[in-house]
């Protein structure tokens, strides 16, 4: 591989994109010149994605990531998120950029993100690293794509750091930043204190307990929730935005059943504004997290893992369940047949235990599947991608087992019933969908709970076609705070 330069993600958004850009060339082991004729540019178009000096097109970070054999939509996302930060500069701005930024590369480039620190520390540092007086252009550049469309990017002077490298040597600047982020934590932990002991002795709202169990941090969730009654912040719903009949994000919008059931729950909450937040699988404890998201509906598998937090993702705090449904395997199907179709042959799948040894499975990162196959040591050389339509497109010649929830595959197979087939027996036990809230708001979760409750009759009514081969609506809510 050619060298590259080395970026500091401490130092402005646009170098902590390079610098996750680097890492995900440097984790998938290929050089430029193996990327060019995958990415359709020369190496020297590829090798400037990464120069850290100004953001990249969107057509020439496309063919980067393509290249580096990996979907190139939430890093298009990133990008998009990462324009705003320069124009923009504000706090949230940052923080939106920064949660993104941490969230795909623990999913995309898990070795290589080992390094970076979290969320808060990328935006205090990008905020200490800015210098007064220094003057954005406020439009951006049109370049051209390979077919000569054009783009917008940010303009190659554009720098949130105008002081040269040369005067600030690494370990002293890293020093003073980390000192300074240090100091900050230490007073905004309390000031955060000094919230919570005045809650816990002066507040009169009925729905925060006085009792010495609030935390600051579920004081903070229920704020959250209660500004979002009152019309002063937009409440963010994490969902997914590829699983069929669930929850698709379409041209006119949101659908799926999924993505009304999560309107309920907002409508009951009384929450005046909201709107939907595109989460992978893999990332979506670590949204919740760093408040990325407020809470999370999409077919989001209540596991004791989930709850204690597992593989570096932070615990999860979960409402419900909601809905409960059967693991099971989806194959292509063998024409005229109705067995599987697996490396070309003809083959009965009824269970997992009829899968041959190559079997080529895939699963989404993070999955209960991919929890599952780990546990049993099954398939270890499984392809694991971020979402299940990057399985389920593949199925027919790059695949041959896809395997996730019942009502998932289900989807599918109504949609194709020609093209595939679903094996009979579940495999593991049944997954039961939570709302995924921030581990300590149990404030929030409680709240959320009673929304349930509220909403039951129309929940039943919403997931009445999906509650087949097993799947069901749950009459109880196990997930809820104590009494």
């Amino acid at each position: 591989m050619s060298p590259v330069r080395e970026h500091d993600p401490l130092d402005t958004p646009v170098e902590a994109l390079a610098w996750a850009l680097v890492g995900l060339r440097s984790e998938r082991g290929v050089s430029l010149g193996q990327m060019a004729p995958r990415a359709h540019f020369d190496k020297g178009t590829l090798s400037r994605v990464t120069n850290g000096r100004a953001l990249p097109g969107r057509v020439h970070l496309e063919g980067y990531v393509r290249a580096c054999s990996v979907d190139s939509g939430p890093w298009v996302a990133l990008l998009g998120l990462a324009q705003t930060a320069v124009h923009h500069g504000d706090s949230e701005a940052l923080q939106d950029f920064a949660v993104a930024l941490r969230r795909l590369c623990v999913a995309d480039l898990p070795e290589y993100s080992r390094t970076l620190g979290s969320a808060q520390s990328l935006v205090t540092a990008w905020t200490l690293r800015k210098e007064p007086g220094e003057e954005v252009s406020p439009e951006p550049v049109v370049s051209q794509g390979p077919s000569g469309q054009e783009e917008p990017t940010v303009p190659s002077n554009i720098r949130e750091v105008s002081t040269p490298r040369k005067l600030l040597s690494p370990p002293r600047r890293r020093t003073v930043l980390t000192g300074c982020i240090t100091c900050l934590a230490v007073l905004a932990a309390g000031g955060i204190w000094l919230i919570g002991h005045h809650t816990g002795t002066t507040d009169a709202r009925p729905s925060v307990s006085a009792s010495p169990s609030n935390s600051p941090k579920e004081d903070f969730s229920l704020q959250r929730l209660h500004d979002a009654q009152a019309g002063k912040v937009t409440w963010k719903i994490g969902v997914k935005r590829s699983q069929l009949g669930l929850s698709e994000k379409k041209k006119h919008g949101w659908s799926g059943v999924e993505i009304e059931y999560a309107k309920l729950i907002a409508k009951a909450l009384k929450i005046k504004k909201w709107k939907f937040v595109d989460q992978g699988t893999n990332g979506r404890a670590e949204a919740l997290e760093n408040g990325y998201v407020d809470m999370f509906i999409g077919t989001y598998g209540i596991s004791v893992d989930r709850k204690r937090g597992v593989d570096g993702h932070p615990p999860v705090l979960f409402a419900g369940p909601y809905f409960q449904t059967p693991e099971r395997i989806m194959l292509e199907r063998f024409p005229g047949t109705k067995n599987a179709r697996i490396q070309r042959r003809n083959v009965p799948v009824n269970a997992f235990e009829d899968l041959p040894p190559d079997t080529r499975v895939c699963v989404v990162k993070g999955s209960t599947a991919d929890a599952f196959l780990s546990k049993e040591k099954k398939f270890e050389k499984r392809a694991t991608p971020s979402d299940y339509d990057l399985c389920i497109n593949e199925l027919r010649g790059k695949y041959d087992a896809v395997m996730t929830d019942s009502t998932i595959l289900q989807q599918y197979e109504d949609r194709h019933p020609d093209a595939y087939v679903i094996a009979h027996d579940p495999f593991g036990v049944p997954e039961k969908y939570g709302i995924g809230l921030k581990q300590d708001a149990l404030g929030l979760q409680r709240e959320v709970c009673k929304a349930m409750r509220d909403v039951t009759k129309e929940a039943e009514e919403l997931y009445k076609k999906l509650a087949v081969n097993g799947a069901s609506v749950p009459n109880k809510l196990d997930e809820r705070p104590a009494p």
